[in-house]
């Protein structure tokens, strides 16, 4: 019962226009690959060989979320799990269902984020780099300025974190020459920021 209740609500919401957004933004980028002549394939997002993608993912996705959680710690920003405190208090139906809904919803706002920047920033924009210049130094660092720049609102630590993780999301998809790593990192570090696992990050 309190399964049906979670699946009917977790498209209804206004952080949907995320995922919206995200297939949107995909069947834009799909238009502009078929009239040059290329697929999905052709930017690295291939399922291809899907389950040791994933398997490598998944290992250094957990592995990156837990150093910066442990680090956070230590340095005295512990995990922020007031949600998890608040159903510990009151185990209610409602509660859970409540909160299994926002579990939902947050996850599926960040696999939306994950598959559009990775997409865009290094399918995209990275491959043309490559390209275009003939070095993967100058196209690494220069597509993790293009992808720091945009998140400005965090100010200019924000922009030179952002840097340093487009540049890493960067290595990883040259390094396995496929996006489905970088979109399991940037999706996990995304829901992990965003329901307190990382502490407050500043």
């Amino acid at each position: 019962m309190i399964v049906g209740q979670v699946l009917i609500n977790i498209l209804p919401y206004p952080g949907s226009r995320l995922v919206v957004s995200a297939i949107i933004e995909l069947l834009i980028l799909r238009g502009a690959l078929y009239w040059r002549g290329l697929n999905f394939k052709a930017i690295g997002l291939s399922l291809e060989q899907g389950s040791t993608e994933l398997k490598i993912g998944l290992g250094i996705s957990l592995a990156w979320v837990a150093v910066f959680s442990l680090n956070n710690t230590l340095a005295g920003s512990p995990p922020a799990l007031e949600w998890l405190i608040y159903l510990a208090r009151d185990p209610s139906v409602q509660r859970l269902r409540d909160t299994l809904i926002w579990l939902l919803r947050t996850a599926a706002d960040a696999l939306a984020v994950g598959i559009v920047e990775e997409v865009i920033h290094r399918g995209w924009i990275l491959t043309f780099l490559i390209m275009s210049l003939r070095s993967y130094e100058r196209a690494l660092w220069l597509s993790a300025l293009v992808f720091g720049v945009p998140h400005y609102y965090l100010g200019l630590k924000g922009i030179i974190v952002t840097a340093a993780f487009g540049y890493i999301y960067g290595l990883l998809y040259v390094w396995r020459k496929n996006l489905v790593v970088p979109i399991i990192l940037h999706t996990l570090w995304d829901f992990a920021l965003w329901v307190g696992v990382l502490g407050k990050l500043g």
